[in-house]
């Protein structure tokens, strides 16, 4: 279980549902500075919950990204075809 900075989003993952993804493309790299390592899960396992639902945008032609709406906190990362989430 995680939370955003303000706690305004919080975020769920089953423990038997995810795996670690070491992402390299550039967004990763200009957001972080370098590589970013991601717990990965299923889309449908992830269970967003709180006062605020997180705010999604297309980042690239082949991926979105969510951030909380009230402070920022970058939350998470899927594919374009939104199959997988990655918190």
């Amino acid at each position: 279980e995680g939370r955003c900075h303000c706690g305004g989003v919080r975020v769920s993952v089953p423990v038997d549902a995810y795996g670690v993804v070491a992402c390299h493309c550039e967004d990763c790299q200009r957001l972080h500075g370098n590589y970013f390592a991601m717990l990965v899960a299923p889309a449908t396992d992830v269970k967003w919950s709180g006062d605020l639902a997180p705010t999604w945008y297309e980042s690239s032609a082949q991926a979105q990204r969510a951030h909380c709406p009230r402070c920022g906190s970058r939350l998470a990362k899927r594919p374009a075809d939104r199959s997988r989430t990655m918190v």
